[in-house]
């Protein structure tokens, strides 16, 4: 556990509560895990790559992760652009926070938000297995293709059925 101390109280400044003190403690707690969690990739469970993909399926939590990509915005700030309503986006924000993908804080009345790369770290991980699997198949296909016959003469042209114009008689 981390032992945060709180700063030392300025001249003219109200003595903060144990209340208080507790929330400032909270938070910092808060915020030095989520640096945790973005320096250290953790393991890939089942519940994390199922999270992590169900967030990625959607073409607004997509966008939503690009433009997290650059600095961290406001819930406001990043329902412009989007072609639903701030409600909806606010539902797929909360997906990408279950997902683990974006980190929230409060700063006043807003809700500010920010990329947490650690989950999207482990599902590249285990994707990077299948990236190995598909080079080597790559390669097989190309060693196949390679050892065919050169033919000079080029392919015939794809017979079309006919169509008959003529009537039927009896």
């Amino acid at each position: 556990m981390l032992d945060i101390k709180p700063p030392l109280r300025a001249r003219g400044v109200r003595r903060a509560t144990a209340a208080t003190r507790n929330q400032l403690l909270t938070r910092a707690r808060k915020h030095v895990t989520s640096l945790l969690h973005m320096t250290c990739t953790p393991a890939a469970t089942a519940e994390t790559l199922d999270a992590v993909f169900f967030a990625l399926s959607d073409r607004t939590r997509r966008g939503l992760l690009e433009r997290l990509r650059g600095a961290e915005e406001t819930a406001g700030a990043l329902a412009q652009g989007f072609a639903v309503t701030r409600p909806a986006v606010s539902r797929h924000l909360r997906i990408l926070r279950e997902a683990e993908l974006v980190v929230e804080r409060r700063r006043g009345r807003e809700r500010v938000y920010t990329l947490s790369p650690a989950h999207l770290a482990a599902a590249t991980a285990w994707l990077d297995a299948y990236r190995v699997f598909w080079t080597a198949r790559l390669r097989d296909l190309r060693d196949l293709v390679e050892s065919l016959p050169d033919d000079d003469e080029p392919p015939a042209p794809a017979r079309t059925p006919t169509t008959r114009n003529k009537r039927r008689t009896r």
